[in-house]
């Protein structure tokens, strides 16, 4: 049951974060609550900065719903109250650091105080047996954990997308975490706000029309945090308490490197400077774009690595840590004093590869067979809509899922009327991932073991794997091909591919999500080549949507 009321708690934030941002970008601009650009940020306009208002708003009404107020729950949301209004009056008014400081400390001691919800136990952090706190310190070392998380993030949150994409990627990789361990009010709570932070990164990727400003970063950071602590200190828990600090690990680091070098200069260490890691990206010459997509990958790599290897001994976990975060920022110092030549060399040899005539014949050559695609995924979606026989009536939650994919799909692009919206897209990249994964339950029954359907259903996805293949290396000049968004839906996919692959010796699911990812990449080249090929092959997923629910129920 609740992995139905968690599904119903992600719908309703996602949804209501999503009809709340556009009424507080207009209730900002009226009201000057704006961030103006300065030569320390990256934004070259004006943009509303209260977004973490529909995170929060979003968050509190699905748990309102749905959750039971349960001791653990009553002090995160007495909590979280706290830290939105900290949040909410430093964006309207500005707040100095001292008076955030002393904000979020109040909020840690109110859950703290309500919720009973402190870090008692440090594992086997470095093989010498359980670290235990004392009990006299259990509450400042909390306090001292919660309030160094909750600035990580706020010191992330310095690009379109940046920690909103973070949080997403730390929500998921708990979300998974929770469902391993069988944690149904983990499942819940990481449900509700993920919901909340995925409304509002529609309108925050680049370039952003809103920004989550303190209100949503020093929430965000919040939850997250006393969410690990919940799951690492509960009684039973399977979790060792270094697992979350590595899911969170390139904030966690980046922070305590900034802060360190601040203070070995002599200087405040929240003195605002552009010394982060997304600064050192930019440093390099890479743009905006590429810089957080960079980042969401270190982020998912870190995330994998932590769910994957979560029965390493805490010695080997921190070693390899340490070691890779060393690594990293090494490498990008080291990059740091070739700038010149590499951005120098790069653009040279992109500039004579692209000015070669074979370069531009096959570029004109993938150009031409790219409608190739439209017949290729209509004719996949076709046999799937009048040969897919075998859904099964008891499973609710597939029954489910399609038709709230396909109400949402029909209710955003009846009110966007934009086939290229990113949120009308992520609906249609979860509609493929599920119709490809029915189709993958069981073949035989669906296909009355016709092998030459399966075989033409292996051939067409082998076809447009190529044809994506031949869009990426021969795409036209300044084309963006894939949105931040898309990255993100593709990292994360892919994360739960590979640890569902490592878990399940059965490969239905890590199959179904990389055939739904090749199907929905030919649809992101189909979508750029015309308008009528992209409503051909859009009205094509929504009929097999109407199959997969109607054909559940009846």
């Amino acid at each position: 049951m609740y992995a139905i009321n968690s599904l119903y708690m992600f719908i309703i934030a996602l949804f209501t974060a999503i009809i709340m941002v556009p009424y507080l970008q207009r209730w900002a601009i009226d009201t000057g609550a704006v961030d103006i650009p300065d030569e320390r940020k990256v934004h070259k306009r004006a943009v509303p900065r209260i977004g973490g208002v529909a995170i929060c708003i979003a968050w509190l009404f699905s748990l309102l719903v749905y959750m039971d107020m349960t001791r653990e729950v009553r002090g995160i949301l007495a909590g979280s109250l706290i830290i939105f209004f900290t949040g909410f009056i430093d964006d309207l008014y500005g707040l100095s650091p001292k008076k955030k400081f002393i904000g979020q400390i109040i909020a840690c001691i109110i859950t703290i105080t309500v919720g009973h919800i402190t870090i008692s136990s440090l594992g086997n952090l470095f093989g010498f047996g359980t670290l235990m706190v004392p009990e006299l310190l259990t509450v400042p070392f909390t306090i001292l954990a919660v309030v160094g998380i909750i600035n990580a993030f706020n010191l992330m949150d310095g690009l379109d997308g940046l920690a909103g994409g973070i949080s997403t990627i730390a929500l998921a990789a708990l979300l998974i975490l929770s469902y391993l361990t069988d944690n149904a009010l983990m499942i819940c709570l990481c449900a509700a706000l993920l919901g909340g932070v995925l409304g509002f990164l529609k309108y925050n990727i680049h370039p952003a029309r809103i920004f989550m400003g303190d209100t949503g970063s020093l929430l965000i950071g919040f939850v997250i945090a006393f969410l690990t602590v919940l799951l690492t200190q509960s009684p039973g828990s399977e979790i060792q308490p270094l697992i979350p600090v590595l899911i969170l690990g390139l904030p966690i680091a980046d922070t305590i490197r900034v802060m360190g070098s601040r203070m070995l200069k002599r200087k405040n260490p929240f003195s605002p400077d552009k010394t982060h890691v997304h600064h050192r990206f930019l440093d390099l010459g890479l743009d905006h774009r590429h810089t957080v997509t960079i980042i969401y990958g270190i982020s998912l790599i870190l995330a994998g690595f932590a769910i994957l290897c979560r029965a390493w001994s805490g010695p080997a976990l921190l070693l390899a840590f340490a070691g890779a975060m060393a690594a990293f920022y090494t490498l990008i110092t080291l990059l740091r004093h070739r700038t010149n030549t590499l951005i120098t060399v790069g653009m040279h040899s992109m500039k004579t590869l692209r000015g070669t005539p074979l370069f531009r014949r096959l570029s004109r050559s993938a150009r031409r067979i790219a409608p190739v695609a439209t017949v290729l995924i209509f004719v996949y979606f076709l046999l799937a809509a009048f040969l897919c026989t075998g859904i099964d009536s008891t499973n609710s939650v597939t029954i489910q899922v399609g038709g709230i994919m396909l109400v949402g799909s029909l209710a955003t692009l009846y009110g966007t009327r934009d086939i290229k919206n990113h949120f009308f897209m992520a609906m249609l990249a979860v509609s493929i991932l599920l119709i490809t994964f029915v189709l993958n339950q069981e073949p035989d029954a669906q296909f009355d073991s016709n092998i030459l359907l399966e075989n033409l259903r292996s051939i067409i996805h082998l076809c447009l794997l190529a044809l994506v293949g031949l869009h990426l290396l021969f795409r036209e000049p300044g084309e963006h091909f894939l949105s931040g968004l898309d990255y993100l839906v593709i990292g994360i996919s892919a994360l739960i591919m590979i640890i569902a692959w490592q878990l399940s010796p059965t490969p239905t699911l890590t199959l179904s999500i990389l055939k739904g990812l090749n199907i929905y990449l030919a649809l992101k080249v189909v979508m750029i080549k015309g308008k009528m090929p992209a409503q051909v092959i859009l009205g094509s997923v929504l009929t097999v949507l109407m199959v997969i629910v109607v054909r559940g129920v009846f």
